[in-house]
């Protein structure tokens, strides 16, 4: 039995739908399974017979965490922690999903698995602090960082794009700050695949879609797509602004390109264009 932690949100929905799309027998929990309790977990895991432990549940609200420090490091790092000390005791495999943010972005080629990380946030040092906290407790384990995810469900970058394109003449968007998105929805796809053929080779490793490009290039693909599927009738007027122009309470890299060398070769995970899967969580948006 596979055990999907924090399914409801965006990349848990989408990881347990596509475990589900494969017949692999799955259960899943939310908020109702407090992730920093010791004991909570324990009891899970003595009422299921649980094979695999997917770990999707996080705190997210980058900006929020530099106000809500101690609820960022409880999801993101003491979660965690509770989770491998008892993927270790019980031999489960964990994999685990962590982000881009974990680096300074003082780099301008993409990051690889061994580089130096260097957060710049509170954000960033929680789910710096939850990686560590995997890796010291616990021998089984895939690290996933990931960037930019966005999809179908929850809160996320392209929807609220959509939205804002849809009521203002004028968007400014930062144009300096390069990255990767990732398809919640397609990275759940390899995940499911992962599962199904559990190869070892643990670690870390990065995955995103493929191609770099900054939030000012993501959003003209955003309404030209949003105008192709019917979902936005008006073209707003898009000006690229520097991160300078659009301060925001948590600092971001400047650049957080992933080199997915690592993930294709060793585990196999395929990686599509970002515009191939923007178009598809777009066309499904449009229903």
């Amino acid at each position: 039995m596979i055990w999907v932690i924090g399914a409801a949100g965006m990349l848990g929905s989408d990881i347990l739908q596509q475990i589900k799309n494969y017949n692999l027998p799955v259960c899943a929990t939310d908020q109702e399974c407090d992730i920093t309790n010791t004991q909570t977990v324990e009891n899970f895991l003595q009422s299921q017979k649980i094979s695999c432990m997917i770990n999707c549940a996080a705190f997210t609200d980058v900006n929020g965490a530099e106000q809500q420090k101690e609820k960022a490091f409880a999801v993101n790092a003491r979660g965690p922690e509770v989770l491998a000390s008892a993927a270790q005791q019980y031999r489960i495999p964990l994999i685990h999903f962590s982000t881009d943010y974990v680096f300074s972005g003082n780099k301008t080629s993409p990051y690889l698995e061994t580089d130096n990380t260097g957060p710049l946030s509170v954000y960033g040092e929680s789910k710096l602090a939850g990686e560590k906290a995997v890796q010291e407790n616990c021998s089984n384990y895939y690290i996933i960082r990931i960037s930019w995810l966005y999809g179908v469900n929850g809160k996320n970058f392209v929807k609220t794009m959509l939205r804002l394109l849809a009521e203002k003449p004028e968007i400014n968007i930062v144009n300096d700050q390069y990255g990767s998105p990732t398809s919640s929805l397609y990275l759940g796809r390899n995940i499911a695949g992962l599962i199904k053929n559990f190869s070892g080779q643990w670690g870390i490793y990065h995955y995103a879609d493929e191609g770099i490009i900054t939030w000012y290039d993501f959003t003209c693909a955003i309404q030209e797509l949003g105008k192709k599927y019917g979902i936005l009738s008006q073209t707003a007027a898009l000006k690229p602004v520097s991160t300078g122009e659009y301060p925001t309470p948590a600092v971001r890299p400047a650049y957080s390109g992933f080199c997915k060398n690592k993930i294709i070769k060793v585990l196999g995970f395929t990686v599509k264009p970002w515009r191939e899967n923007l178009e598809e969580i777009i066309r499904l948006l449009a229903g």
